[in-house]
């Protein structure tokens, strides 16, 4: 997945919000809904309180980093918005993998490969 699709009209985040099932970790809230597109929509959300910009935009890079790598990996035609929690402020790559790890697995949305297709 080279390039995130990502949502930026007020109306897909709020159905995201209005019809989405909710999954809170300790890094980050994500609200998921399916959608009618055959491809994955994120959208990504850094409240003030987590401090000033250059944390939010470390908060968002890695959240679109995790994305970005484990994004392939995942069942299609779903919007999903992750909302950053301010534990996710200095906290390291791997850490935030697993908690969205857990939460595509929570969710049934990872692609399980067979040995052969995922050495392809």
């Amino acid at each position: 997945m080279k390039t995130t699709v990502t949502l930026r009209k007020k109306r897909d985040f709020k159905n995201v919000f209005d019809q989405g099932r909710v999954f809170v970790s300790k890094t980050f809230v994500a609200h998921i809904t399916e959608n009618s597109f055959h491809h994955n929509r994120f959208g990504f959300v850094v409240s003030k309180k987590t401090g000033h910009a250059v944390r939010r935009n470390r908060a968002k890079r890695l959240m679109r980093e995790v994305v970005r790598q484990n994004g392939m990996n995942m069942k299609k035609g779903y919007d999903i918005v992750l909302i950053a929690r301010s534990a996710l402020i200095g906290k390291k790559y791997i850490d935030v993998e697993k908690d969205f790890i857990h939460m595509i697995r929570k969710f049934g949305m990872i692609y399980e490969c067979t040995e052969d297709e995922c050495h392809e």
